[in-house]
């Protein structure tokens, strides 16, 4: 079973991460980027939810794809917020 939290690949773009926000001057911008740090764990943490109940929840597969689909959007949301502060 998939479980996207221990993916090498995801651990390494959480890393990557907080590293550029460790290097966001204004607090107030870093308190955002870490917001969406989180809301990204949480979703994915839910993606992992789901993907435990798929072989017993038919509803679980729309779930999935509205997970994959909000974490796409966090992701994307947080890397520009980080490009725009050059971090």
């Amino acid at each position: 079973m998939l479980i996207l939290s221990e993916e090498p690949r995801f651990i390494k773009d959480v890393k990557n991460f907080h590293e550029r926000i460790k290097n966001v001057s204004d607090d107030v911008e870093k308190a955002q980027c870490n917001g969406l740090l989180e809301k990204l764990l949480d979703v994915v943490k839910k993606l992992d939810e789901v993907h435990a109940n798929l072989a017993f929840d038919a509803k679980a597969m729309s779930q999935a794809t509205d997970q994959r689909n909000d974490i796409a959007v966090v992701r994307k949301t947080l890397d520009k917020r980080l490009k725009d502060l050059k971090c």
